[in-house]
């Protein structure tokens, strides 16, 4: 099972993030003042084609919850393929729960059928 969980060093030198639900990170902006207390990572996380939308995060999750969210930031590892599963929330809005995998079958094998699954996906 490949880790790809968010390393803020990385994501500032340019590599690849997405949210846990697909998004892409089009831009990702860290507030380094003493003592600041809020989260202090921000992204711009574009929605479709029409419309971008900024998050704060503090250590990659969404706000400060530390609960697995949709909006959770993930590093994507270079020319590597990774599975995820696709899932659709109460409100229709489709996201990647869980872990991501280096092989199809173990996504697959890994479904959640407390959730409504869409299908597996190669990123």
């Amino acid at each position: 099972m490949i880790t790809v969980k968010f390393n803020l060093e990385r994501a500032l030198a340019g590599e690849k993030v997405l949210t846990r639900a697909g998004q892409e990170v089009v831009h990702l902006s860290y507030i380094d003042i003493e003592d600041y207390q809020d989260p202090r990572v921000f992204a711009i996380v574009k929605h479709g084609d029409k419309y971008e939308k900024i998050f704060c995060y503090d250590d990659g999750y969404y706000y400060t919850h530390k609960n697995p969210s949709h909006n959770d930031l993930q590093m994507i590892p270079k020319g590597e393929a990774i599975y995820a599963n696709l899932y659709k929330d109460a409100e229709g809005i489709i996201y990647i729960h869980g872990d991501y995998f280096d092989s199809f079958a173990e996504a697959a094998d890994s479904v959640d059928t407390k959730r409504i699954f869409i299908k597996t996906i190669s990123i």
